[in-house]
Parts: C-alpha cells; sequence; structure tokens
C-alpha cells in the first residue's frame, strides 16, 4: 500500500511535524497567462511567497489564516494539497493501477485537509480524519446517524500530460469508492460538501479538496450577457493599468459592467465611468452594481459610486484629455460583432481614445482575440500609443491578448495620423449596391 511515507512515490510538502499541524499548501487555478499576477497578489495581500505552473499557483500559509486566501481577486478556485505523489509507480495493468489508487486512500493527511476545509464550509458537525464508526460522536450509529452526522461528498479526478492504464471515471469511482467506505461519508455528486480531488499528470499525481464550490469570477454579476467578461481577467487587468488614487477609469464599451465594477469594488479612491453603445447594457450594469451594493450594504461596507451610460465609443461625450486609464473588452468579432466590423471599429475607438486620455500619464489596457486586427491599427495609428506589455492568455479554448498601451504626446488630431480606408467585403459591396438600388 502506498502511504505519504514511501519515499520517492510520495512526497509530503510539509517537511516538519509542527509544520504538519499549523500549515497547509493551497493551490489556486488561474487564467492561463496571469500566473505572474497572481503571485504580486499573493504576496501583496497574504505576505507569503508562492510558485506557479501553466494555470495555477501554489503557496503555503497557516491553517488558521487559510480563509484570508478568498481576499485574492486574481483566482479562480482553491484547493487544499493533502499529499503529493512524485514518480507513482503506475502499474501498466489497469485494475492492479486502480487498486494502488484505492491503497492511496489511509494514508492521505485528511487531518490538514478537513482543518482547512472546515473554514470554508458551513456543515454543522464536526468531521473527524478517522475511520468509521469512530468518526461519530455516538455509539452504535443508525442509518439516519450517518445521513444526519457525515457530510455528502464526491470524488472527481483529473488527468492529463501522459497515458495512463485507466480512465479519469475509473480512477474517481475508486478513489471515492475507498473514501465512502472508510468514512462512510454519503455520496452525492451535486450537493456535496466535500470534493475530495485526484490530479494525474503523467507520473506525478497529489491529493486534495475542492475549498470553493462555484468559481470566484463570479463574485459580482447576476446579470450575465453574451459575452460577459470573467471577473478574475478583470481584475487582473486592472492591476496592469497600476492604478492610482485619483484617477480617471473608464470603460467605454462596458456590456454587462464586469471590468467598471470590479474597479470599483478594488480601487475606491479612483473615479469610475463606463458605458456602451448598446441600449440594454446599461440596465444590465446598473442591476449588477444594485447587486453588489446591496451585499455591501449588509456587510456594512459602503457603496460603490458607479453609473452607467449608453454612448458610442467611437464617439465619447467625454473632454480632450480627461481620463487617466481606459480599461476594456474589445469585441473578439465572434459572439458579438464580426472580424470584418473589427477593421472598422478598431480604428475608430483607439483614436478616440487617444483623443480623451491624458498625454504621456495616459495609459489603456485591451483584451482582444483580434490579435492581427488590434496591432494592425496600432501600425495605421503611429505615435498616438505605445504598446509596453502584452500577455497571451486562454479563454475557453480561444488564444486571446492583453496589451497595455501608454498614451504619446502626439495630438489625436495630427495630420500624420490618418488611418487608411478600411478594405471592404464583397458583402459591404453587395449591400450598398443593393441600397443604391433601393434609393434610385
Amino acid at each position: 500500500m502506498a502511504t505519504s511515507t514511501d519515499g520517492a512515490m510520495c512526497e509530503n510538502q510539509m517537511e516538519q511535524k509542527d509544520d504538519l499541524e499549523e500549515y497547509c499548501e493551497i493551490e489556486a487555478s488561474i487564467v492561463a497567462g496571469f500566473e505572474p499576477l497572481a503571485e504580486e497578489e499573493i504576496m501583496e495581500k497574504l505576505g507569503v511567497t508562492s510558485t506557479h505552473e501553466r494555470g495555477r499557483v501554489n503557496f503555503r500559509m497557516k491553517i488558521c489564516d487559510a480563509r484570508k486566501a478568498l481576499k485574492l481577486c486574481s483566482i479562480d478556485n482553491l484547493m487544499v494539497v493533502m499529499n503529493h505523489y512524485r514518480d507513482f509507480p503506475f502499474s501498466k495493468d489497469c485494475d492492479t493501477a486502480i487498486q494502488q489508487i484505492r491503497d492511496l486512500v489511509p494514508g492521505v493527511d485528511w487531518k490538514t485537509g478537513l482543518k482547512v476545509w472546515k473554514q470554508f464550509d458551513d456543515f454543522p458537525h464536526p468531521v473527524l480524519p478517522v475511520a468509521y464508526p469512530a468518526n461519530l460522536p455516538k455509539e452504535n450509529p443508525t442509518e439516519e446517524d450517518k445521513k444526519t452526522l457525515l457530510p455528502k461528498f464526491r470524488a472527481t479526478c483529473y488527468r492529463s500530460h501522459g497515458k495512463h492504464s485507466f480512465q479519469s471515471p475509473q480512477a474517481a469511482a475508486a478513489f471515492g469508492g475507498v473514501i465512502n467506505d472508510y468514512f462512510a461519508w454519503n455520496v452525492d455528486l451535486e450537493n456535496h460538501n466535500i470534493n475530495a480531488v485526484l490530479i494525474v499528470e503523467g507520473s506525478n499525481m497529489y491529493a486534495a479538496i475542492e475549498l470553493t464550490k462555484t468559481s470566484l469570477h463570479k463574485r459580482h454579476i447576476v446579470k450575465f450577457g453574451y459575452t460577459t467578461l470573467r471577473g478574475t481577467i478583470a481584475y487582473n487587468m486592472l492591476r496592469m493599468c497600476k492604478i492610482k488614487p485619483g484617477d480617471v477609469v473608464c470603460d467605454p464599451m462596458c456590456g454587462s459592467g464586469v471590468l467598471p465594477i470590479e474597479a470599483a469594488v478594488n480601487y475606491p479612491d479612483a473615479q469610475h465611468l463606463c458605458g456602451d453603445i448598446y441600449e440594454f447594457c446599461a440596465p444590465s450594469t446598473k442591476m449588477n452594481i444594485d447587486a453588489v451594493n446591496k451585499k455591501r450594504k449588509l456587510e456594512n461596507q459602503g457603496m460603490i459610486p458607479l453609473d452607467a451610460f449608453t454612448w458610442d465609443a467611437s464617439n465619447l461625450p467625454l473632454p480632450d484629455k480627461s481620463v487617466d486609464v481606459f480599461v476594456t473588452d474589445l469585441p473578439f468579432g465572434k459572439r458579438s460583432g464580426s472580424k470584418m466590423r473589427n477593421w472598422v471599429l478598431y480604428p475608430k475607438v483607439l483614436k478616440e481614445l487617444a483623443r480623451v486620455s491624458r498625454p504621456i500619464t495616459g495609459r489603456a489596457c485591451f483584451l482582444t482575440q483580434d490579435t492581427r486586427c488590434f496591432l494592425k491599427t496600432l501600425h495605421n495609428l503611429p505615435g498616438l500609443w505605445k504598446r509596453t506589455r502584452t500577455i497571451g492568455i486562454s479563454i475557453g479554448g480561444l488564444a486571446a491578448s492583453v496589451y497595455v498601451l501608454h498614451r504619446t504626446t502626439l495630438a489625436h488630431d495630427d495630420p500624420s495620423v490618418k488611418p487608411p480606408p478600411a478594405k471592404k467585403s464583397r458583402n459591404d459591396e453587395t449591400l450598398e449596391a443593393k441600397e443604391a438600388e433601393s434609393t434610385s
């Protein structure tokens, strides 16, 4: 049986017994590409160092402080890692490999995992890291006692980086089956208290307990649109802007208001504006603002001073040189708009934002999947913006990029800034011909 003391097969991250009792390892998932920003936030808010791999960040902290990890705004989900198994000798025979996974359960550090989990779940009864029936506070428990005094759980397996003799559902069923036999926890795949997770990556594996039942990116949104941005992506974009107290921050294409709400919540000393050309966006944004303010009122926090307007991002009702930071999620040309329309929209928007942005200190952060159009637009508007940072990220399988631009001193109406006319597609020419025929 493989346990956490089996040398190379299992390497517990807690090196000393005292550390095992006081510290835990937290793994946070994050949109791939934003890992360095998450590490900065972890050091800033928790005061601990971290390491990262693609799509996740790991750090150690005191068990009693584990709930403070919810302060992190850049991450999506949290897990507490109980055991690591390095270079695990998986058998090439499926049945043998499944038995190896079953044998792990008694040696998992459930004590640390359940201590941390208890801070995140409101299960009313104590959950002891010992085998049934010793984990029940009464002798000769009945089936009804098991249902009420023991938590509901499920087991999940994520498998990647190599071929294995077993499938993920088989590993999850084997892992969960022994947990059920060992603790007698109640199985519930949907309304569970505990999600025991087994992550298999090539020859390495680790066991964890999920701490967040839903992704943290939904924290401020009740009204979703067709292309609602993840709140965690919005926060990371805002961090890239280096917002300062007193800055005027504007999202000219706000959609459901994710970006301006994240900005108003996390940067209360700045001034925030937002709007969109579609009339249904302002009510959706206001609904989300009201939901946030209602929650903040219950927590005795101040209201966020934010309102949404209906405007055209290519013709903003704002004076010249009045905004410090623009941050927005540009249309990808997938669910919203089209790739062809982007060739007309992007130049108009970037030139208009150059008019409203403050010279030298003004900056802008854009998210787009249509990188070819965006970079070509920058090339065709020479001297207005200077690109200072680019991060490639993955959104739902789509490769997108986040660009940080800084405003130069060149006037927006300088004669040298004349974008070339957009090329017309066959569809545009056909529509123009039909309109000409109808008017003649």
